[in-house]
């Protein structure tokens, strides 16, 4: 029996030899008949052996399931790799699609070739440009540095550039921020995109759309749209996704291609910055920490923007009570939300409140939250540098499929949902530890509009406090307590006159009605805003929505005939009686 068993193994293990080796030969002969540039998939056998590969190779996906990561490769990528013991297979489809020559589509003057929806670092600039100029009551063009290219020669190369969207008009109105940054890797074209739509879709509604108006008038936000505009030139030139890292050619100055100069600037910033052995790698982080003209004049500009709100202890969390900003580094690909830490499988002192951030961003943009270190580990990345070294909650947003993501795919789906996702960081900005946790309102409508002077004003209204990402379980939805509302400023600014209506519902999601009062308020265009506070005592970021008092005519009067009381039923989205719960629970708030 024993014989036996040992004689199944033998062959067994014959057979699996002979495997490898046809298996090894069909990878050889496929590497003698494919391009120079060719997506690997190499096998990992644990965390560690991961971060190695990921430090040292440009690794740009990773299955944790299989254990595999792709990695883009040239012949010395590929040598180290064979040296190291490493054995791969080819993705095929990959492989081909980044040596496909692209030309631009038939009648295409505009965009990069063959990709029409993507502006060229010249358009983008020169849209920057249009903006300021379209706009000048809320856009402000600020020149924060340049890149390497300029410092070596200020008539080529970029200016660092930061499109402040605010209401300029209104300097006295407190403004909390947030920062966006894209293309600090030069291959990805979406960030870079989807960072210039964001901008214009909030020029463009803040006169129609409420929720976007509050927005510009009550916060700044910060556009970065071209981090890295020389390595974008670069990759725009050659068409391909070879161009990761800045133009610096101190750096690497023998090599070419994906092995070529220049630092990865997500690997530069003075945050638990690690130095690389190697200068031509993908990842090389550069000399120092903050060595790239780059990362300096990001860094200098963000400080100067929010205050510090942490000191110099890692393990030492951010008062979420009075902590606010919000900071978001715009890359593709993998579809991901990743927030702090990416240095360490430690969890972030504020991890608990970072997590429901991501889970709430992700169900916008359908993206999966993970923590970065899930990925793998990263050390000088920009959303550790902005939580760890400011206390602001920094986050990664991984769009996308590509780098380079078809017109169509960007067009219906990325674009979009992340826009979704960045207003809604952009809501909480103020104190995005704590209103992160509260309900969101959506829905409202009102009965009538517009109403006459003195009408009551019949809102109907969703509060829900569910729209966190399926991809990850664990936090909890809470109960609906309470709604608040004001007129024209929101609760938080003197004076708002903001009320109260407790509902004390055993539900997450309740659709219901309240009317409002708008006696004393003139002819004209108003501002609804609504917020909503659970039964953890959270209150969520406000939505805001326009109505109009007309002129003249007579004021109905408004009697109820009872003073009901309320009782939620088990269907959250029922409405309830029209004035069932304004009469007896209107109270005035402190702002």
């Amino acid at each position: 029996m024993t014989k036996k068993i040992l004689r199944v193994c033998l062959l067994g293990l014959v057979g699996m030899l002979l495997l490898t080796t046809l298996l090894n030969s069909e990878r050889v002969l496929a590497n003698e008949s494919l391009p120079e540039q060719q997506v690997l998939i190499v096998h990992y056998v644990d965390r560690d052996q991961l971060a190695d590969l990921a430090n040292r190779y440009d690794v740009v996906e990773v299955d944790s399931e299989l254990q595999t990561v792709k990695i883009f490769s040239n012949q010395i990528t590929r040598d180290a790799l064979a040296a190291e013991g490493f054995t791969w297979s080819v993705d095929i489809s990959y492989t081909d699609l980044i040596n496909t020559e692209v030309k631009p589509l038939a009648g295409q003057t505009t965009g990069i070739p063959g990709y029409p929806c993507y502006r060229t670092v010249a358009e983008v600039y020169a849209a920057a440009d249009t903006l300021a100029a379209d706009y000048p009551d809320l856009v402000q063009l600020v020149d924060i540095g340049d890149s390497w290219e300029k410092t070596q020669n200020p008539n080529a190369g970029w200016d660092i550039e930061v499109l402040v969207l605010a209401n300029r008009n209104t300097p006295s109105v407190p403004k909390s921020d947030a920062f966006f940054m894209s293309g600090i890797h030069a291959r990805e074209w979406a960030p870079v995109e989807m960072n210039l739509r964001l901008a214009e879709y909030l020029l463009t509604n803040y006169e129609t759309n409420a929720d976007v108006k509050w927005l510009l008038d009550y916060n700044r936000v910060h556009l970065v749209l071209s981090t890295n505009p020389d390595g974008r030139l670069q990759d725009e030139a050659n068409l391909n996704w070879e161009w990761r890292k800045n133009t610096n050619n101190n750096y690497c100055t023998g090599g070419t291609g994906q092995n070529g100069r220049g630092a990865d600037l997500n690997r530069n910033y003075p945050y638990m910055w690690v130095g690389s052995s190697y200068q031509c790698d993908q990842t090389y982080s550069g000399p120092s920490a903050g060595s790239e003209p780059e990362t300096v004049a990001i860094t200098n500009y963000v400080a100067s923007v929010f205050p510090d709100q942490k000191g110099p202890n890692p393990s030492v969390p951010v008062n979420e009570l009075t902590a606010t900003g919000m900071f978001i580094d715009l890359h593709s690909y993998s579809r991901l939300v990743l927030w702090p830490w990416g240095y360490t499988y430690d969890s972030a002192p504020n991890d608990a409140s970072l997590r429901v951030m991501s889970y709430k961003f992700a169900y916008y943009n359908g993206h999966d939250p993970q923590k970065s270190t899930e990925l793998y580990p990263t050390n000088g990345s920009t959303d550790d540098w902005a939580y760890g070294e400011l206390g602001v909650p920094g986050f990664c947003f991984e769009v996308g499929d590509t780098f380079h993501q078809s017109c169509s795919a960007f067009n219906n789906d990325i674009s979009p949902n992340n826009i979704e996702a960045l207003v809604r960081a952009i809501k909480i900005a103020r104190r995005p530890y704590r209103l992160t946790y509260g309900p969101e309102v959506t829905n409202i409508s009102f009965a009538a509009n517009p109403v006459l002077p003195g009408q009551n004003l019949t809102v109907t209204y969703t509060a829900d406090d569910t729209l966190y990402s399926t991809y990850r379980t664990g936090v909890p939805s809470s109960t609906i307590d309470s709604i608040r509302y004001s007129f024209d400023k929101p609760s938080w600014i003197s004076g708002s006159n903001a009320k109260t209506i407790v509902l004390r519902t055993q539900v997450p999601k309740y659709t219901s009605t309240f009317a409002a009062s708008t006696t004393g308020l003139t002819p004209g265009q108003h501002t609804l805003f609504v917020e909503s506070l659970d039964g953890s005592g959270a209150w969520g970021p406000p939505t805001a929505i326009f109505f109009t008092i007309s002129e003249g005519g007579a004021t109905p009067t408004f009697t109820p005939t009872a003073t009901p009381t309320e009782t939620p039923t088990a269907t959250p989205t029922s409405p309830v009686d029209l004035f069932s719960i304004f009469v007896p629970f209107v109270q005035n708030v402190a702002p």
